[in-house]
């Protein structure tokens, strides 16, 4: 029999052979450029809110307005840094834009993309579909009639203060107004004004107009008024 030592190498079965390892799974297809960037609006603080996808590193942005068919340049930026998901372009970014034409916002990533959105202000029919056809508006209603010159004038009062108070149905632009006393079946004049001013509710004729009437004839009041009218009332003293 023979002893061998520690040191002496022996002969060791050889291994059972190891399975293949599975080949590495491929990466997933990058972004593609075109939908990096979803959607754009305009915030009720007139801000224009661009929403991305996800985080990209961003090399610059531009602002274009289109106006009659090209892009014009009104805004870019250097931004180099990661872009949230809602990215707001400021309002004095696009001070240059007169609300109407069609904005596109051009994003270049630092990998090469570039991507690109436009915002259709609301009233601007590119690129929307037209609307339906609406219903056609009832026809206005007729404006009321005028007031008669004659009812322009409802009532004459004589104050305790001796003044005649004339009330009329509104306020009215007047040119001038007179006052006549009825003697022997005749109107003599006693006074008059140009006021051409508009005349409250109630218009006073203050007792100085009429000293000459002698308190016992029939009074008329006459208002002559801007557009073409003409109005009297007639005060009967109470005796």
């Amino acid at each position: 029999i023979r002893f061998v030592p520690p040191n002496t190498p022996w002969p060791s079965p050889s291994p059972p052979p190891s399975s293949p390892s599975p080949p590495p799974l491929p990466s997933p297809p990058p972004t593609p450029c075109a939908t990096r960037i979803t959607s754009i609006s305009l915030s009720s603080e007139g801000n224009l809110l661009c929403t991305y996808t996800a985080q990209y590193q961003v090399a610059s942005t531009y602002v274009y307005e289109l106006r009659n068919g090209e892009r014009v340049t009104i805004d870019a930026t250097g931004r180099g840094n990661l872009l949230t998901d809602n990215t707001v372009v400021s309002h004095h970014w696009v001070t240059e834009w007169d609300g109407q034409n069609v904005l596109e916002y051009e994003t270049r990533f630092t990998d090469g993309c570039v991507a690109s959105i436009r915002f259709v202000p609301p009233n601007t029919p590119w690129p929307s579909p037209s609307p339906p056809p609406s219903s056609p508006s009832p026809p206005p209603l007729p404006s009321p009639p005028p007031t008669p010159c004659a009812t322009r004038i409802t009532s004459i009062s004589l104050s305790s203060e001796g003044n005649l108070l004339c009330t009329y149905t509104a306020q009215y632009q007047v040119a001038s107004t007179y006052v006549y006393e009825l003697r022997n079946g005749e109107r003599v004049t006693i006074d008059a004004t140009g006021r051409g001013n508009l005349l409250t509710d109630n218009t006073v004729v203050s007792h100085h107009w009429v000293t000459e009437w002698d308190g016992q004839n029939v009074l008329e009041y006459e208002t002559r008024f801007t557009d073409g009218c003409v109005a009297s009332i007639r005060f009967v003293p109470p005796n």
